[in-house]
C-alpha cells in the first residue's frame, strides 16, 4: 500500500518556498502511484519533474513587469514520452507546461497562512491545500507553445515558469524550456480562467 507520508518526508512548506511546489508535485505523484490505471505519458512525464527553485515577488517591488511568482523545474526526457521520431512528444511538452505552470501558484502565501506544522500533520493539510488551490488552478482558455528544438531521451532541461498576473477571474503564465548552456527548446504562454468551488465551467 502506498503511504503519502513517504512522499512528503522532509518537506517544510511553511518556511521553504520550493517545498510548497514540491508538496503539490509529490501529492500528484502519490495519487498517480495509487491509481496506476489512471496513467498516460503526461503523468509519466510528471514523474521526471523536480523543483529547483521558487521565488515570490517582494511586497516592496514597484515594477509591475516582475512576475508574482517564479518557479524553476528540472525535467529529464524519458523513453516512455517519445514520438515516432524519438524525441519528446509535442503533446507531452504542452501537457508539462499546462500542469507545471499551474503548480507555481502553490508558493503564494495565502495558502499557508492557516498551516501550523506544530499542530497539524502535513499529510492532512495536503488534502486541504489541494481543495484550497483548486479554484485558482482553473481551466485553460489558451495554451500556446512554440517549439524550437527537440528533446531526446536522457536529456535534461529546465522549465522556468512565471505567474505574470492573477486576478479574481483570470491568471496568465509564461514559461520556457532551456538547457544548461542556455539554449531555448520551447516557450509557452498560458491563459487560465479560475473556477468557483462546486460550479461547472462553461469552457
Amino acid at each position: 500500500m502506498v503511504d503519502m507520508n513517504e512522499y512528503l518526508a522532509g518537506i517544510q512548506p511553511k518556511t521553504v518556498l520550493e517545498d510548497r511546489v514540491k508538496m503539490f508535485l509529490q501529492t500528484t505523484k502519490f495519487f498517480h502511484d495509487s491509481n496506476k490505471s489512471n496513467s498516460g505519458f503526461a503523468l509519466d512525464a510528471m514523474e521526471q519533474a523536480k523543483v529547483v527553485s521558487a521565488r515570490l515577488r517582494s511586497k516592496d517591488e514597484k515594477d509591475p513587469s516582475v512576475p508574482s511568482a517564479t518557479v524553476i523545474f528540472e525535467i529529464t526526457c524519458a523513453n516512455n514520452v517519445l514520438n515516432p521520431m524519438g524525441s519528446m512528444h509535442g503533446g507531452c511538452v504542452a501537457t508539462l507546461y499546462d500542469n507545471l505552470s499551474t503548480y507555481s501558484v502553490a508558493v503564494l502565501e495565502k495558502y499557508w497562512d492557516e498551516f501550523d506544522p506544530a499542530k497539524e500533520n502535513l499529510e492532512n493539510y495536503a488534502v486541504k491545500f489541494i481543495n484550497k488551490v483548486q479554484p485558482d488552478m482553473g481551466v485553460s482558455r489558451q495554451l500556446q507553445v512554440i517549439y524550437l528544438r527537440a528533446l531526446v531521451p536522457g536529456q535534461k532541461v529546465f522549465m522556468e515558469v512565471n505567474l505574470v498576473s492573477s486576478s479574481k477571474r483570470f491568471a496568465t503564465y509564461t514559461a520556457r524550456m532551456y538547457d544548461e548552456q542556455g539554449r531555448v527548446y520551447s516557450t509557452m504562454t498560458h491563459d487560465k480562467a479560475k473556477t468557483e468551488p462546486g460550479r461547472v465551467s462553461k469552457l
